[in-house]
């Protein structure tokens, strides 16, 4: 600490001091102060006392006149700025909007005037071959739709009753109608003819059936009981295909009868097969497919062919 604070003096009027309020325009034509008996505080002047490690300012004050006002120096400096505020506001810009785009109009291209062209012949086709005409294509007469043909009686009880027998033989081609017929039964099979077409079909006890064409002339051969055992071996038409194929022959085995015997019989021709009537009361039902079937008659349903 110091002992005493020494006080400084008054600044005296300097010369720069002077040349600033000579340029100051109020210097020149200074206002009188608002208050008559009141002097403008001079300018503190600080003088820093470095002795120590405290600077301490020392103010001075002008003298005050008793009881006289007196105009203010022309040399007193200018009064201090206002201190800083604690937050300044800093103003914001005001953003300015964006000038518009000018576009620049697009100046239209003249167009060079297009040259006509000058029209060119238009070749004459040439004359199209002429085909000879064509001649009216003929419309078929419409086919009259066959009538249902039935299936009756004993073969209608058969066919009827039996859907494998429907599905193998197929829908009826012919009516029954009666034919004559002789047969002949073997050990494994037998022998019938049918006298309208002369055809000979041999019915395999395995179940086989087929065709054989009759081939006899002449003599033919007479029935022979072997070893009288009540077995033959076969005559007439039949027994000259038995002799004469040895297939058949081994197939069938010898007769059971000395004779063959001749009746009436009943046939009707399917899709796929035929039927043929027995006299001692079976439907042989041949399939066009190689197969035979044996069912006994059981009498007709009715007339009604559907069944």
């Amino acid at each position: 600490a110091l002992d005493s604070e020494p006080t400084a003096e008054p600044s005296p009027t300097s010369t720069s001091e002077a040349a600033v309020v000579a340029s100051d325009p109020t210097a020149s034509d200074p206002q009188p102060s608002p208050t008559a008996n009141t002097r403008q505080p001079a300018p503190t002047s600080q003088a820093t006392v470095r002795e120590g490690t405290v600077d301490t300012p020392v103010a001075s004050e002008q003298n005050q006149s008793n009881g006289n006002s007196q105009q203010p120096s022309q040399q007193s400096d200018p009064p201090p700025p206002p201190p800083p505020a604690d937050d300044p506001e800093v103003p914001t810009a005001t953003p300015v909007p964006p000038a518009p785009t000018v576009v620049p109009t697009e100046v239209p291209t003249e167009i060079p005037p297009t040259s006509v062209p000058e029209p060119t012949a238009t070749p004459e086709p040439e004359p199209e071959p002429t085909l000879p005409p064509v001649p009216p294509t003929s419309t078929p007469e419409p086919t009259a739709t066959p009538a249902t043909i039935a299936v009756t009686g004993s073969f209608g009880n058969v066919f009827w009753r039996n859907e494998s027998v429907r599905a193998g033989l197929g829908e009826p081609v012919y009516a029954a109608e009666s034919v004559g017929v002789q047969e002949l039964d073997f050990q494994h099979g037998k022998m019938l003819q049918n006298y309208s077409t002369g055809e000979i079909i041999i019915m395999h006890t395995s179940g086989f059936w087929e065709f054989v064409p009759d081939t006899s002339s002449g003599v033919l051969p007479e029935f022979v009981e072997v070893d009288g055992a009540g077995i033959w071996e076969p005559g007439g038409v039949f027994g000259y295909i038995w002799h004469a194929d040895k297939y058949v022959s081994e197939t069938l085995g010898l007769a059971v009868s000395g004779s063959s015997f001749a009746y009436e019989s009943l046939s009707q021709q399917f899709e796929y097969g035929r039927m043929f009537y027995s006299d001692d009361g079976f439907i042989y039902v041949l399939y066009d497919n190689g197969i035979w079937e044996l069912y006994p008659d059981a009498g007709p349903l009715s007339d009604d062919s559907s069944g």
